[in-house]
């Protein structure tokens, strides 16, 4: 099973990949913050592959402690085949900062 990407589970708010075939594919992070996103608004960053093809993403956001069901992430998915988008909404009344770490696994 060479280039299979296999869902192991979610811990807190992060996904865990697990592939088959890893000496053929690298993992690429970026931290993104976002210092006030105010209420009712969506903070969309988004993570590319810069030589290869995307073959999987994901995401850990850090909650934010004084308002831990401020934000929700509304979608997650390959925008096209080299970049990986999260979508994240604040659902509160304030503003808040959101701090995410996107994933990609690229061939």
């Amino acid at each position: 099973m060479s280039n299979v990407v296999k869902f192991v589970g979610v811990f807190g708010t992060g996904l865990l990949l697990f592939s088959t075939n890893a000496s053929a594919m690298h993992r690429v992070s970026e931290f993104f913050n976002e210092p006030e996103l105010a209420a009712g608004k969506l903070f969309s960053p988004m993570l590319g592959c810069e030589n290869g093809n995307l073959i999987s993403g994901g995401y850990y956001l850090d909650i934010p402690p004084d308002n831990p069901a401020a934000l929700v992430v509304s979608a997650s998915y390959p925008f096209s085949d080299h970049v990986w988008q999260v979508v994240v909404r604040n659902i509160s009344s304030e503003p808040v900062a959101v701090q995410i770490t996107i994933v990609v696994i690229c061939s």
